[in-house]
């Protein structure tokens, strides 16, 4: 037994009544050893062997490489001599490599920030900026550029390395100039910096004083034991005293008596600050994660198939080995042991359409006919199959495909044949029919396709007013069945039956095409009699009658009662010329 596993996607809509929805597709074929993405789920790179794959947000190939690359960062793909931090350059988003034969990645993070990449060589810190060039300063230690700003202790003296202190540098790569109100601190006076927070704030340590950088401002101003305190924190010791491993996640920083507590996280950016008994946390930007942006909502893989849901409906029936979701409308999956990317369409779909649109109308228990899918141009017709279930009531024949890719658009189609309802009634009604479609390895989930469909009424059924009499309360009349056959139609049996509605009765076939029936026990007033015609594998078709009965007056001089048999009228939606248009669907 399978065990239905899915992710959900979230925030798509489907629609039930035109069944139309999003097409899941792959944006990069399942045969990769490894798929990534950048932070957003945009630029894609994939590895096969010993080769890496990049490719855009539309699943198009930028670029095939041997070197070891990271994931896109910021528009930007370090890329690395394979197995080593050796640094080779890196890729931009429309695939162009950008040569940098300089150093090694630095504190084994290869990735841009702030539109800086940290590098190292010989035990010297530098930065490489976006367009590939390397900034001037050379430091002792550094952390990666953020939100404008890198804290870093650069050499005075870079060649002889010599003269390192701290500072924070821009952008340019010039110096910022820390004061505390209006004296300038000397190289030596600062003893740490951190990096720059999502709020703006850094925090820095100068003579034993704690300050908040206001990277707007590129100035300092004291951080105070209480807001209502005009006492400025302070620290003891040196860098090691004071700042501390929280966890394995997590510094702090503290001040003396712990009157200030600063929590950094592993990039030194300050998270919260605690003064006075009161914690408060640095608000941090949304974070343009591809977990955080994907829609899909994560349950526990196992080793069942996997499928996709949207909006707790299903998208894709479980046939994944694993689904990792990425990004809104993306999702890293495995199958057959190959790892693709598969993005949902949410303006291009499926059209699906019977009998080439037309209204459906069954004489018999089957209707032969076509039925065909028109396909997005990058669905190929010939890796496309339509399945049905011969339960469901459409049988296709397989051996019947027949599609094409055109300028216009791709179709498949098929003959097939489908069987009538067991409620199809003579009024035009929407019928469903389940169908899947099969393109390139993906299974779509069971389609209810709807038909506009009713059941034909070929016979007319008559009384032989002639034929009928009254008798002591019992009314004896003949049934005269008559068919309209199509030429070169076969001839179908058929049986008869009568519903009189709690009325005893009595029928007696006399021929293919008469039948007498007596009601032994009329009631005053009006009757209703159905005589219902069944055909093998077909509905009843109902003809209702009216018989009217007026039962003699036992005080009348000359007794007499009368009888009176009508068809009853049957409204409906039958087909016309103006409701011929047929069931032309999406999906």
């Amino acid at each position: 037994m399978i065990s239905m596993k899915y992710f959900f996607l979230g925030a798509f809509m489907l629609s039930a009544l035109a069944t139309q929805a999003q097409i899941a597709y792959w944006a990069v074929q399942p045969k990769y050893d490894q798929v990534k993405t950048d932070e957003n789920g945009g630029l894609i790179i994939s590895t096969k062997n010993d080769s890496t794959f990049l490719w855009n947000d539309e699943g198009r190939l930028l670029a095939k490489t041997t070197m070891q690359v990271y994931p896109f960062r910021e528009g930007m793909a370090v890329a690395v001599m394979p197995r080593t931090d050796l640094l080779k350059g890196f890729y931009t988003k429309d695939g162009k490599f950008v040569a940098i034969e300089y150093g090694n990645v630095a504190n084994s993070t290869p990735y841009f920030s702030s539109g800086h990449l940290l590098v190292v060589q010989d035990g010297v810190y530098r930065y490489i900026n976006s367009k590939g060039s390397l900034l001037y300063n050379r430091c002792e230690s550094a952390l990666p550029f953020k939100n404008g700003f890198a804290a870093c202790r650069e050499y005075e003296d870079g060649a002889k390395k010599k003269g390192a202190h701290y500072t924070y540098i821009a952008a340019d790569g010039s110096p910022v100039t820390l004061a505390d109100g209006g004296k300038t601190f000397s190289d030596g006076d600062i003893e740490y910096l951190s990096s720059v927070n999502d709020e703006g704030l850094g925090v820095v340590v100068a003579k034993g004083k704690l300050y908040f950088f206001d990277a707007k401002r590129k100035s300092l101003r004291p951080v105070y034991v209480d807001e209502a305190d005009s006492r400025q924190a302070a620290v003891n010791g040196r860098v090691g005293d004071f700042l501390r491993n929280a966890n394995s996640y997590t510094y702090a920083l503290h001040a003396k008596a712990d009157e200030v507590v600063v929590e950094l996280n592993l990039s030194h950016q300050p998270t919260a600050i605690i003064r006075g008994g009161q914690r408060t946390e640095y608000k941090q930007s949304e974070q343009k994660t591809a977990l955080a942006q994907s829609r899909y909502a994560l349950t526990t893989t196992g080793t069942d198939p996997v499928g996709l849901a949207l909006n707790g409906k299903e998208l894709l029936p479980p046939q994944f080995e694993s689904v990792r979701p990425v990004a809104d409308d993306k999702a890293v999956v495995m199958k057959d042991g190959k790892w693709g990317l598969i993005k949902v369409d949410e303006n291009r779909h499926f059209r699906l359409s019977v009998n080439k649109g037309i209204e459906v109308g069954f004489r018999h228990h089957v209707f032969d006919t076509n039925i065909r899918v028109d396909l997005p141009n990058y669905i190929s017709s010939t890796n496309t199959t339509l399945v049905s279930d011969k339960e469901g009531g459409c049988l296709i024949d397989r051996r019947s495909w027949d599609g094409n890719d055109t300028e216009s658009g791709n179709y498949v189609e098929y003959d097939c044949r489908l069987n009538i309802p067991s409620t199809l009634s003579d009024e035009v009604t929407t019928v469903t029919y389940p169908v899947t479609v099969q393109y390139d390895g993906i299974l779509s989930r069971v389609i209810d396709m709807p038909v506009k469909a009713w059941h034909v009424r070929y016979y007319t059924v008559d009384i032989a007013e002639a034929d009928a009499k009254l008798s002591g309360g019992t009314y004896t009349f003949v049934i005269n069945i008559d068919k309209d056959p199509i030429p070169g139609e076969m001839d179908y049996p058929f049986s008869v039956s009568v519903d009189a509605k709690g009325l005893k009765y009595d029928l007696t076939k006399v021929s293919e095409t008469r039948w007498r029936c007596k009601l032994l026990s009329l009631k005053p007033g009006l009757n209703t009699v159905n005589v219902q015609i069944m055909e093998q594998g077909c509905p009843p078709k109902t003809y209702p009658f009216e018989v009217t009965y007026q039962k003699p007056s036992p005080k009348a001089k000359a007794p007499s009662q009368q009888v009176k048999i009508e068809k009853r009228p049957s409204a409906g939606n039958r087909p016309t010329p103006q409701n011929q248009g047929g069931s032309n669907i999406k999906l």
